[in-house]
């Protein structure tokens, strides 16, 4: 995740799991409220067979190949054997172990959905997720120092909100409200990932009094440091000031995909009351009592 790729890929990856999250949630509920239940994945309907599980087998390629990259920028390891590896190759190691665990995640489901080696409930899935993002929150919230470091501590913060309504999820799969959560904040996540990227590596986005770091091996995992403290205060602001942006941004596109999909399936509120069928027994209705003054 040093490098400008290792910060694009990966969110516009997320942000694309985080919108079919939403709108296979929100389609699910509309379609049956009082029958819906949260899922860790979601089906690709219009698929024939096992391929189905297009989501799953996306995980078990994608993840990877975002593995190999990390250890080719990561290609030192002999300074690891000798324990004289340099901090920020560290966090290299720490980014490939954490994308291991998303990755032994994404099998554990896979092989528990389309087997019987893994008869887990619905519910176990979500709790596993919830140690998964709790996990990364550890990881990412206090890595790096200045611009770097507060990127890295509103993307924990995201994870944090993941593991969270993760948890919630393994003992109320019915929350819909949670699961909304939950599939918002990947896909908020995505958006802050690409965000980070080019407030770190591209160089109209980096604020103003604050440059790149390139005296390390291969001008890659440069952190982005600002001189004087007025800049770095005022970078530090702008982040925060990005990070409300895409949050109303990751709301509003919420909303509107809740609104389409309602619309799209004729959705109507019946105003708490439940319409009666026409094929109910009419002989076993109750019916209230007339007034006397209605009688006379």
């Amino acid at each position: 995740m040093g490098t400008l790729a290792g910060h694009l890929v990966p969110g516009l990856y997320l942000a694309v799991v985080g919108i079919w999250h939403l709108f296979a949630a929100i389609n699910s509920y509309l379609k049956s409220p009082r029958e819906y239940s949260a899922r860790i994945w979601h089906p690709v309907a219009w698929l024939p067979g096992r391929a189905k599980h297009l989501e799953l087998y996306a995980h078990i390629v994608l993840i990877p190949l975002a593995i190999a990259y990390e250890f080719l920028v990561t290609n030192n390891f002999e300074k690891l054997v000798r324990v004289s590896v340099p901090a920020f190759r560290v966090t290299d190691y720490q980014h490939v172990a954490l994308l291991f665990i998303f990755w032994l995640f994404a099998a554990i489901v896979l092989i528990g959905d389309t087997t019987s080696l893994l008869p887990l409930p619905a519910e176990a899935y979500f709790l596993l997720s919830g140690v998964v993002f709790a996990m990364e929150w550890i990881v990412m919230v206090n890595e790096g120092q200045g611009l770097e470091g507060k990127c890295n501590s509103l993307l924990a913060g995201i994870a944090a909100v993941c593991a969270g309504t993760a948890t919630l999820l393994s003992f109320h799969p019915k929350a819909f409200l949670a699961d909304l959560l939950l599939c918002g904040a990947v896909f908020l996540q995505g958006l802050w990932m690409i965000q980070s990227g080019l407030s770190l590596y591209i160089e109209i986005f980096i604020p103003d009094g604050c440059h790149r770091l390139l005296d390390l091996p291969g001008g890659i995992d440069g952190s982005t440091r600002c001189d004087l403290e007025e800049a770095k205060t005022r970078a530090l602001s702008l982040m925060d000031l990005a990070f409300i942006f895409h949050v109303t941004i990751a709301v509003v596109f919420s909303l509107a995909i809740f609104g389409l999909v309602a619309r799209f399936q004729g959705y109507r509120r019946t105003g708490g009351y439940e319409p009666l069928s026409l094929d109910s027994d009419l002989n076993h209705v109750q019916l209230m009592p007339m007034p006397k003054q209605a009688q006379l």
